[in-house]
């Protein structure tokens, strides 16, 4: 997955943790590193989690501290209901509330400290249990990729893309030829449902050229026959959503993206499907300082200074 969640117990936040100050801002530098560019925390206990560490801040090393702010910042709490019974007083309590809450709707991983895991080392749940500072030798940490192979299917798509799509504040997707009223395109709506599962109401934003076919068979259509056709395959299904979207016209893009405030995609092939359900696309997450160029280029005031490309139109459906 190119995005996934985990479960954080408090004590890799506590500075009297760690051996060292070194150690300590070492191991948690490089989770923030990680967690910032390709993760999601879950606030266990409908928020309780993440108050509890924020009142008791003092004992937080300085760098989980930070590591707290930005995750709540980037709205990349996400709150879990509570799952057993009684307060969590301990941090192996703490665990077992995450494993309850894995068990009610999985996650990728727990991440704790190595005291807090040797309670659990003889047990079917240690699979799940990481230390930090050996994350790596956990099978779900080394699953990590900057890039996914996945079916072009509406299927795939809506699994590797869940956790995106259900918790984004802003999704803009980009390619040329999107257009829901073709056959190989029409699986997208598929995808805007998937914006409504999570309980938010994101920015979204579609940008699309305004031509279809290449070369001699190039065919340049007006902005207003482009919203006709928007509005006609989507205007009353997103009405039923309470959803609305606006629709961007360039003179020309090629490159296919997906990007949100968690996350930027490359996407190979964009989102359209394929009628043979075992070919095969690549998917590669951005770095952050190319998500933000690409995100500029498709910017309407950016454009008219820079002009990489020239907006033929907007228009927001329904």
């Amino acid at each position: 997955m190119l995005l996934c969640e985990y479960a954080i117990i408090p004590d890799i936040f506590d500075s009297s943790s760690y051996d060292h100050e070194l150690v300590a801002d070492a191991q948690l530098q490089s989770l923030k590193e990680a967690l910032l560019a390709e993760g999601l925390v879950r606030d266990l206990r409908e928020g309780d989690w993440s108050r509890i560490l924020f009142e008791n801040s003092r004992q937080n090393h300085r760098r989980g501290l930070e590591l707290l702010k930005k995750l709540k910042l980037q709205n990349r709490l996400l709150t879990a209901r509570k799952e057993l019974a009684d307060a969590p007083s301990s941090n192996a309590d703490w665990c077992n509330e995450a494993l309850a809450s894995h068990q009610a709707s999985d996650f990728t991983g727990i991440i704790t400290t190595r005291e807090t895991a040797a309670y659990f080392a003889n047990s079917t749940a240690a699979r799940l249990i990481g230390v930090i500072g050996r994350l790596n030798t956990s099978a779900w940490w080394q699953a990590r990729d900057c890039s996914v192979r996945l079916r072009r299917t509406i299927d795939d798509y809506r699994t590797h893309l869940k956790l995106i799509l259900r918790n984004s504040n802003s999704l803009m997707f980009i390619d040329p030829y999107l257009d829901p009223n073709k056959r190989h395109y029409q699986d997208f709506i598929q995808l805007l449902t998937e914006t409504r599962l999570g309980g938010k109401s994101p920015q979204i934003e579609i940008h699309r050229a305004c031509y279809e076919g290449s070369g001699r068979n190039r065919q340049v259509y007006p902005v207003t026959e482009w919203e006709t056709l928007f509005r006609h395959s989507l205007a009353g299904y997103l009405s039923k959503l309470g959803m609305n979207i606006q629709v961007f016209i360039w003179d020309d893009l090629h490159d296919r993206y997906l990007l949100s405030n968690l996350l930027g995609i490359h996407l190979g092939n964009g989102f359209d499907v394929s009628e043979n359900p075992d070919e095969l696309t690549t998917w590669s997450r951005l770095g952050r300082s190319a998500q933000d160029n690409i995100q500029l280029e498709f910017d309407e005031a950016a454009n008219q200074v820079h002009k990489l490309h020239r907006l033929r139109g907007k228009f927001l459906v329904p």
